[in-house]
């Protein structure tokens, strides 16, 4: 279950706000299928990247199967997209906020990989 109540996103710059989603609540049940659709630049990014923990909210809550998302620590955001979460980049996208490492260590934490291990690969392919 996928539930957002009262959603908002506003990204804020020097001379700029932009408000990406305006208090947006909905709910998708367990087996519902939903597709996200509408015009370049209507929030559709900001939403799935909300759903799945990648951006954080200014406003409002995001639950995942009841857990809350907002407010959590790294380590449960990681929990909850690992049990709950998965991406279908359309363009093999690399998350612009991470590091290069960071972009390359999200395959291998999802699959527990310990930290060593993961420093070891992670410098193999750098």
């Amino acid at each position: 279950m996928i539930k957002l109540v009262d959603v908002s996103k506003v990204y804020v710059g020097d001379e700029y706000e932009i408000r990406a989603l305006n208090h947006v609540s909905l709910e998708i049940k367990e087996g519902e299928f939903a597709a996200i659709t509408g015009e370049s630049g209507s929030g559709k990014s900001t939403l799935l990247n909300i759903i799945g923990g990648l951006d954080s909210v200014t406003e409002g809550e995001v639950y995942i199967d009841s857990k809350p998302m907002t407010g959590t620590n790294t380590q449960r955001l990681d929990e909850l997209r690992r049990t709950y979460i998965s991406f279908v980049f359309q363009h093999f996208a690399l998350i612009p906020e991470f590091t290069v490492y960071e972009n390359i260590e999200i395959p291998l934490l999802a699959d527990n990989i310990r930290k060593k291990e993961r420093k070891r690969r992670i410098a193999s392919v750098l």
